[in-house]
């Protein structure tokens, strides 16, 4: 399988927001990096957001802005006074309600740190 070789670990919900924002700062390096383009000369950029690929690319940019909401909510839940506070906002992140129920109360956090070079 394309995991076998990655090694997940939990991660405090504020590093994963943090972590995130990393990520989409690299996407977005990425998205403007495409390559050369022959017509413009040899130093040129293009930028290559249409079709299939313009689809892919909002896809994934939702995907990091909702996982890096979660993780903020889950951050600031947890600096709250209280067991039942935290849980409470935990439980009230829309992005933990899964088929119709609320999953943060005891969610947590998995990523690999792992470079992907």
């Amino acid at each position: 399988p394309p995991t076998a070789g990655l090694a997940f670990m939990e991660i405090p919900p504020l590093k994963a927001a943090m972590l995130t924002k990393n990520w989409q700062g690299l996407l977005q390096e990425v998205d403007q990096k495409v390559g050369i383009v022959p017509e413009l000369g040899g130093a040129s950029v293009g930028v290559m957001r249409f079709g299939p690929e313009l689809e892919r690319r909002t896809l994934c940019k939702r995907q990091f802005e909702r996982f890096h909401e979660v993780n903020l909510g889950l951050a600031l839940a947890d600096k709250a006074e209280g067991e039942e506070a935290v849980a409470a906002m935990r439980e009230a992140l829309p992005g933990l309600r899964i088929a119709g129920y609320p999953r943060g109360a005891r969610c947590c956090v998995y990523a690999c740190l792992t470079s992907p070079a």
